[in-house]
């Protein structure tokens, strides 16, 4: 079980900071803010999103902020596991866009959306649901979305087997959003294309792929993001016999998750590091780790 990264999504849920000039400079700082506590520091999350909420609500022309803070607010309570709540968030998200016609964060609430339903197995249709959004996403220019479906396209594409179809949508979604300067994104790509590599036995090239996307989240401080490749970086690592290099890269993973209460994260964590020392023909490592997933 290898760790793939479902962006922005959250897909990863991990939302990319968008449209900086579309609010006051306070207002961005704010949100910036807020996304990024949404990763890493759920202790301050409502806090400062409160406040942002209070300053947009105040002010004349960044009303349409509170629907970003709302979907940072899903995107928080999607990696701890607490869907219904998730929901909830991303359903207000869009009401708030309707009011200012927001249409960006409108969509990626209702991406958001679609993919949740698919994982639950309640949406059949989601391949031509974000064909559609795709074509609409690109008439409009809206880059970062465009990027979005088309991680999630390929990651859907994984879960069919369909390897070579996938890598093709992440070579497109890389040249794509490195085309028109879309941070973050080039990162997710990466990743996803290190672990098609992986897949092909193709270690040092999927190497590659996996620190330049480190490089780039870390470069985002995007926390999230960073610690899903230095997963995979440990996979690597041990397939090379680099133990040592693994497990405190793996230490690293651990604390974040355990530190932002990110159950799902932590377990698959513990068994993708387990089911590489089993790979590697260490098996009492392995026990230990899946034991502890």
């Amino acid at each position: 079980m290898v760790k793939r990264i479902y962006s922005t999504l959250f897909l990863c849920f991990v939302c990319h900071f968008i449209n900086v000039a579309q609010y006051s400079e306070e207002l961005n700082s704010l949100l910036k803010d807020v996304k990024e506590a949404s990763f890493y520091d759920s202790t301050n999350l409502f806090q400062i999103g409160t406040k942002t909420i209070h300053k947009a609500v105040m002010s004349k022309n960044d009303k349409g902020a509170v629907a970003e803070v709302y979907l940072y607010y899903g995107n928080y309570f999607y990696y701890t596991r607490n869907v219904p709540r998730a929901k909830n968030y991303l359903a207000k998200s869009i009401q708030e866009a309707d009011k200012t016609n927001n249409v960006h964060i409108k969509t990626l609430s209702n991406i958001r959306l679609i993919f949740m339903k698919h994982e639950e197995g309640l949406n059949q249709n989601i391949e031509n649901d974000f064909l559609q959004l795709l074509t609409e996403t690109k008439i409009k220019k809206d880059y970062e979305n465009t990027s979005e479906i088309i991680n999630l396209l390929g990651i859907i594409k994984e879960e069919k087997n369909q390897l070579q179809e996938a890598a093709k949508l992440y070579m497109e979604g890389l040249a794509f959003s490195e085309s028109h300067s879309i941070t973050h994104y080039p990162a997710v790509f990466r990743n996803n294309l290190g672990l098609i590599k992986l897949y092909a036995d193709q270690t040092d090239d999927a190497l590659i792929d996996f620190v330049k996307g480190l490089e780039i989240a870390k470069k985002e401080n995007d926390r999230n993001l960073a610690s899903h490749i230095q997963i995979n970086i440990c996979l690597i690592y041990i397939r090379k016999n680099r133990v040592n290099e693994a497990l405190k890269l793996f230490n690293e993973v651990v604390n974040y998750s355990r530190l932002n209460n990110h159950p799902r994260e932590l377990s698959a964590a513990f068994i993708n590091l387990g089911s590489a020392f089993n790979t590697s023909n260490k098996p009492e490592m392995a026990f230990s780790y899946l034991d502890s997933a």
